[in-house]
């Protein structure tokens, strides 16, 4: 099989002949076929992982040989919905180096599940049966919002990447997911907050970098008493409204570089502020509490730029 170096989470690939499903009905085809990650991933299209891909993950599945077909191996998901993809290998060599491989991972009770840059428009049910998952990445698809009831299997999240999708708003299912510790909603289509994040209680980090928001209200970190750092790089922002400093000193680390913040930027109620980078905007003027503030960023804002750092007795 061609190991593809570019791509770290491949462990294996090639053409073979593919059959899905157990009856004689299926013909079969030639397929690309991939081992990556912790997922056996087979193409629609004869020699390209551009179009729809079929995702069997394999955590707690099974890898079995094929007795009537030689250098056959039978590939199947956990679940009470089961998918079954047959691969016939060219050689003994690439039928054992498949076996091995895929046989670590069915033994596997893994943490960590990777789907990121898979073109997934909805997640694969079988995925949600291990209730080991605690971290998922789903970084770089088409998904859209109705994500929601899917994610509720895997009560057991506590980080979440969400980066770089089609989304503008959070299924209110999400909301049950109480053990969530980290959400990244980078460079997707959010001109808010989503209102479920106030509900989050666990979060500890709040990424919505290259969003399209043009006002964020620091009230709305209020309730969310763990969260530490507030990232809203690459955003439209115009205005960063202050909230009360007796909510909020929970909050250490904010970044608002490459916005479109001009005048003053008040950031005195964040009391607890250690980190501030707000480089890059059209500021003239910033006020911060500096008695914990270990690291400022402010370079090329205007040129009449003045911070001003607040230290309180």
């Amino acid at each position: 099989p061609e190991v593809l170096e570019h791509e770290a989470r491949v462990a294996l690939s090639g053409m073979f002949s593919v059959r899905k499903g157990r009856t004689q009905l299926h013909k079969w085809s030639e397929r690309r076929v991939v081992l990556c990650g912790t997922c056996l991933l087979v193409s629609s299209l004869r020699e390209s992982l551009q179009g729809k891909l079929h995702v069997i993950p394999l955590i707690g599945g099974k890898v079995e040989e094929v007795r009537k077909r030689q250098h056959c191996l039978a590939f199947s998901s956990a679940g009470p919905q089961t998918q079954t993809y047959y691969v016939s290998f060219n050689s003994f060599a690439e039928y054992l180096r498949w076996l091995r491989q895929a046989s670590k991972i069915v033994s596997q009770r893994i943490g960590s599940v990777d789907l990121s840059c898979c073109n997934l428009e909805e997640l694969p049910e079988p995925l949600f049966h291990s209730q080991d998952v605690t971290h998922l990445n789903l970084r770089h698809n088409l998904l859209g919002p109705g994500i929601g009831d899917t994610l509720l299997c895997v009560c057991s999240l506590q980080s979440l990447v969400l980066d770089c999708n089609a989304l503008s708003t959070l299924p209110e299912e999400l909301r049950n997911l109480q053990s969530l510790v980290y959400l990244g909603l980078s460079f997707n289509f959010f001109e808010r907050m989503p209102p479920i994040c106030q509900g989050l209680l666990a979060l500890e980090r709040v990424c919505l970098a290259g969003n399209r928001m043009d006002i964020f209200e620091m009230g709305s970190l209020s309730d969310l008493r763990h969260v530490k750092l507030v990232d809203l790089r690459l955003n439209t922002l115009r205005r960063l409204v202050a909230g009360d400093p007796a909510v909020l000193g929970h909050v250490t680390h904010l970044d608002v570089r490459d916005c479109e913040l001009r005048g003053e930027l008040d950031a005195t109620s964040l009391a607890c502020l250690e980190t501030l980078r707000c480089d890059r905007n059209e500021l003239t003027a910033l006020r911060a509490a500096g008695h914990a503030l270990k690291t400022l960023g402010a370079a090329h804002n205007r040129e009449s730029f003045h911070p001003a750092a607040r230290s309180d007795s």
